[in-house]
């Protein structure tokens, strides 16, 4: 059960619910604004600007190559190159203070709007720093602290206009582009999905027709210790599990089918809460999850700081 309060502002009276802060990142009802972001996008190192806006709980990201529509259920980028839309099934975290335990920093002003500094320490022991308007509500500013906080921070709002929110069919794809569907990702979370244990990553390959490479990246010390295929209703997929003897790194391959999926702007996290990330090589797509910093967990499915 999550508390109604979260944290209290130990200088003053200042307090924040779980519900609002959950609202700030996933909307809500009858809330509309519209801005400029930078954000960061999956596949790509560093962050780009986009032109954003929300109505209730779902929200669009107008980059320069294309749009990005997020919204209940799914997630949708619009390619006007080639008048194409690709639909994600959206990933449906757990909400930021669940299970985690949060400080109000301090209240303070940003870009005019007044806003809540808060810390989030996650289950995993993940922290966060957030920059939350209360009254829109969202959050303005976020990012990672302690040793995986990196510059610029993972989404920051250059300006926004509270009440004005999307134009009108904003989150229509245009008629007569082709559209492709996803399926859900293999990889962590899929509770329907039947795995093997196998001996050998040749008895891996036997399996599912495919060898994956080496990872993008590994720290010191990690080596394989364990091998899965896995059935999925989108086909067969492998498993790795790495290992330093006291920390372990799972790393999920399957043939690749169009982009790397899209994340939440605060990441994408498995059912347990922990973050994952998606990388691509050559053609397959890889997924990642583990016990490492998110930043290195990034770094390993090829994301470059």
């Amino acid at each position: 059960m999550i508390p109604t309060l979260l944290a209290l502002f130990a200088g003053g009276n200042a307090t924040i619910s779980a519900d609002l802060l959950d609202q700030a990142f996933r909307g809500r009802a009858g809330s509309a604004w519209s801005g400029t972001v930078l954000v960061e996008r999956p596949g790509r190192s560093g962050v780009d600007t986009a032109k954003a806006c929300r109505e209730g709980t779902s929200e669009r990201l107008d980059f320069r190559d294309g749009s990005l529509l997020i919204l209940d259920d799914s997630v949708v980028f619009l390619r006007p190159s080639d008048r194409s839309a690709t639909v994600h099934p959206r990933r449906q975290r757990p909400p930021p203070a669940q299970d985690g335990e949060l400080k109000i920093v301090e209240t303070t002003r940003y870009l005019g709007r007044p806003v809540l500094v808060v810390d989030i320490a996650g289950p995993l022991g993940h922290m966060r720093r957030v920059w939350v308007d209360t009254t829109l509500p969202v959050v303005l500013k976020g990012e990672p602290m302690g040793p995986e906080r990196r510059h610029p921070p993972e989404r920051q709002f250059l300006s926004i206009r509270p009440g004005i929110g999307c134009a009108p069919s904003s989150f229509a794809i245009p008629a007569g582009w082709t559209v492709r569907r996803e399926p859900s990702p293999t990889g962590p979370g899929g509770g329907r999905d039947r795995r093997h244990e196998s001996t050998s990553l040749a008895e891996v390959v036997a399996a599912v027709g495919f060898e994956p490479p080496p990872p993008p990246w590994l720290p010191a010390g990690f080596a394989p210790r364990n091998w899965a295929w896995i059935e999925t209703r989108e086909g067969r997929a492998v498993q790795i599990l790495y290992s330093d003897g006291t920390r372990n790194i799972s790393l999920f391959w399957r043939p690749a089918e169009g982009p790397a999926p899209f994340c939440p702007s605060d990441g994408c996290r498995d059912h347990k809460g922990a973050p994952v990330f998606f990388g691509q090589v050559a053609n397959l797509g890889l997924a990642v999850t583990g016990d490492l910093a998110p930043a290195d967990l990034a770094h390993v499915a090829g994301a470059r700081n």
